[in-house]
Parts: C-alpha cells; sequence; structure tokens
C-alpha cells in the first residue's frame, strides 16, 4: 500500500533528511559557546521549515485514511531508508 509514494513526496523527504543532517553538522562545528553564522543558521532553518512544510501537506496525505496516516508518515523513510541512513551516518 505504501510502496507507491510520488516521486517528489520521496525526493523531498530526502532532502529533508539532508538538510536536518547538515544542519546538525553546522552545529556541531561551532565553537563553544556557539556563536552561529546569521546567514547560513538561517539559510539552513529556512531549507529545512520549507521541505518540513512540503513534506507534511503533499497531497499525497489527503488520499490516507485517518488511520492509515500515522504509519504512512513513516513509509517513506522506510522507502529509501538506506538513503536517509547514509546521510545520517555521514553527519
Amino acid at each position: 500500500m505504501y510502496d507507491c509514494f510520488p516521486q517528489d513526496l520521496r525526493e523531498a523527504q530526502l532532502a529533508l533528511h539532508r538538510t536536518r543532517s547538515a544542519y546538525e553538522e553546522y552545529a556541531r562545528t561551532l565553537p563553544r559557546p556557539a556563536e552561529p553564522m546569521p546567514g547560513k543558521a538561517a539559510r539552513l532553518r529556512a531549507e529545512f521549515l520549507e521541505l518540513s512544510t512540503a513534506v507534511s501537506t503533499h497531497p499525497f496525505w489527503a488520499a490516507l485514511t485517518a488511520g492509515e496516516a500515522p504509519q504512512g508518515r513513516m513509509s517513506p523513510e522506510h522507502t529509501h531508508g538506506n538513503e536517509i541512513a547514509a546521510v545520517d551516518e555521514a553527519a
């Protein structure tokens, strides 16, 4: 049932994980006490919010019943789990 995710949703989900990973890596490189560079941190946060919105409001979710939605929202991560794991491990 969940193996037919739209390609744009899969790509947005993967981009979301990449952006989160990049933000976390950036935060780890900051000297302590952390003083983020406003441009880079703001750009990553804005990208993360944009991608989060794109994934969470994708029209695909409207096709799921209320009972299917929670499991359906987890499935894209499992669909391309190796790619997400590679992003997380690289960070």
